[in-house]
């Protein structure tokens, strides 16, 4: 192979693999490709100024995007490429209104963790954080069809996983007699 398709392959590579997992940084992206950290730099900045992909920081990453993502879905994006903060928004997705002490219990993270992470949500508009008496109540602040249809597409392996635990806990739900 020639220097020149080499470089054209690699870029290509580098905008597919941003196509296909959108919210990704840049040492995985180095990681996952196997090409150079260097070489990454070079075609992500090339990439970039030709408006091919669109980058923003995300606390200490910046994550890559394909052009043509809403503000709303690169900011839903960049938390489902974090575990944690995935956790807490699917936790509350299936629960709807949660407390501090229920994230912290159910995520297995201490409550200033919770607090932490969820100041990140709120900041991007993706829940909401009010008072209820001594307790402070997080709820969704985003369509959940927004999220379902991002990690549909572009996270089909934590879709599964998820979309089978909450099958499996209305399926373990009481019955109810309609009738009474």
């Amino acid at each position: 192979m020639n220097r020149l398709s080499e470089i054209s392959d690699n870029s290509n590579k580098i905008q597919k693999y941003i196509e296909d997992n959108p919210g990704v940084h840049l040492r995985k992206i180095q990681r996952d490709l196997d090409i150079p950290l260097g070489t990454v730099r070079h075609h992500l900045s090339a990439l970039e100024k030709n408006g091919k992909i669109t980058s923003e920081k995300n606390i200490i990453f910046r994550c890559y995007f394909s052009s043509g993502f809403s503000q709303n879905d690169r900011n839903t994006l960049k938390i489902l490429q974090h575990e944690t903060a995935r956790e807490i928004l699917l936790y509350i997705m299936e629960k709807k209104s949660v407390n501090q002490n229920e994230v912290a219990g159910n995520i297995g993270i201490s409550a200033s963790s919770v607090n932490w992470h969820m100041k990140r949500l709120s900041s991007v508009r993706i829940v909401t954080i009010s008072k209820s008496g001594k307790h402070v109540i997080y709820e969704l602040d985003i369509n959940p069809i927004v999220v379902v249809k991002l990690l549909k597409n572009y996270h089909p392996k934590i879709w599964d996983r998820w979309s089978d635990r909450v099958a499996e806990m209305f399926l373990t739900l009481p019955e109810t007699n309609e009738e009474q």
